[in-house]
């Protein structure tokens, strides 16, 4: 099978450190691309995310991040869209926060940061065990009706929600929006990633090398059965119910990493 760069070569060589890909509602693609190499800051100006159409397979939209939403040590790192009303909610999971970015304006801000919701966790015996070091705000999931916005840390043990509303009014402050978030969850088993399916949220079981699935109604979790998988990630949801991961095998030394793979679960 043949395997060409998406959306293009040239679209490729401006793209510097990719993190998340998402698709909309109205057959967009979105890239969300943090700048940010390994050991370095942010590049001046290069953290972007770019809006695809499906249609054409061509870039049509590019809004670029910078100061103050974006920090010399920010590491963008998941998006959802929401297409009503037009805004993009982004995690930082570097320097900790929530980015909200005005999709009609193109400005952006940061909505959430500095307070213990978007900081990093404390370490589990697991994490460093398997050489993971902890991160700040990571997963997020917005839901269908674009009112409430779910997020976590990397690893965390904390499942939070905030109404959208109190992130999009930009006059508003942090202890504001601070005493806006709800705490659903403080016994996630070590988690990565969120993905909504009706009122369930799917995430990463990392100790267990597995997924949690919780449920929204009766604030309940359970772990899946499935073979071992080597960290759960980049979940997304298919029309069907289908869900889709991949495995990133980031608690794996290199050279005990085998190939990596797409997978899907139907429950």
């Amino acid at each position: 099978m043949e395997r060409l760069p998406y959306p293009g070569v040239q679209a490729n060589k401006q793209f510097i450190c990719v993190q998340s890909v998402v698709t909309d509602d109205q057959d967009h693609l979105w890239i969300l691309d943090a700048a940010k190499l390994r050991g370095k800051d942010v590049d001046p100006g290069g953290a972007k995310l770019y809006r695809v159409d499906l249609g054409s397979n061509e870039i049509d939209k590019v809004y670029t991040l910078k100061a103050p939403a974006i920090l010399p040590n920010s590491y963008l790192n998941d998006v959802r869209i929401d297409t009503q009303r037009k805004f993009a909610y982004m995690t930082d999971s570097s320097a900790g926060g929530i980015l909200v970015l005005n999709l009609s304006t193109g400005k952006a801000w940061r909505a959430l940061t500095g307070i213990q919701e978007v900081a990093a966790e404390p370490q589990t015996p697991y994490q460093k065990a398997r050489h993971i070091k902890p991160a700040a705000s990571d997963g997020i999931e917005l839901s269908k009706d674009g009112n409430t916005l779910y997020f976590t840390s990397l690893g965390g043990r904390h499942l939070y929600a905030i109404n959208t509303a109190s992130l999009r009014a930009p006059d508003q402050t942090m202890e504001e929006r601070q005493k806006a978030i709800e705490t659903l969850s403080t016994t996630l088993p070590g988690a990565d990633g969120l993905c909504l399916q009706g009122h369930t949220l799917y995430m990463a079981n990392l100790p267990e090398n597995s997924l949690y699935a919780f449920d929204l109604k009766t604030k309940q979790g359970r772990t899946i059965d499935t073979p071992p998988i080597r960290w759960a990630d980049t979940l997304a949801a298919a029309p069907d119910g289908t869900l889709y991961f991949t495995t990133s095998q980031l608690n794996y030394d290199k050279k005990d990493r085998i190939p990596y793979g797409l997978y899907k679960l139907a429950e």
